[in-house]
């Protein structure tokens, strides 16, 4: 989903997300909190995420959000230059 949300858009990066937040809808397979995130990165790069989380839907759907926002920063962080960011001196 994310690679052909990418392609589609023309973006440097994209993510998706997917699961069963509840309350409702979960499965033996399938539980209730489960989260699948990809982020498509530059290049061919794809990192994926599995979760089962336990809690209500707003914290499972918080908790996707917030890993979601994580994977984009790692995919970019190589191309912003992560860790170039210093400290100015003092003296």
């Amino acid at each position: 989903m994310a690679a052909g949300i990418r392609a589609r858009s023309g973006a440097d990066v994209a993510v998706s997300v997917t699961g069963v937040a509840g309350p409702d809808g979960g499965s033996p397979d399938k539980p209730v909190g489960t989260v699948w995130l990809a982020v498509a990165g530059p290049g061919d790069s794809i990192a994926t995420k599995h979760f089962v989380w336990p809690g209500a839907r707003d914290q499972i759907r918080g908790l996707a959000a917030h890993w979601a926002l994580a994977l984009v920063l790692r995919a970019i962080a190589p191309r912003a230059g992560a860790g170039s960011a210093t400290r100015p001196e003092t003296t």
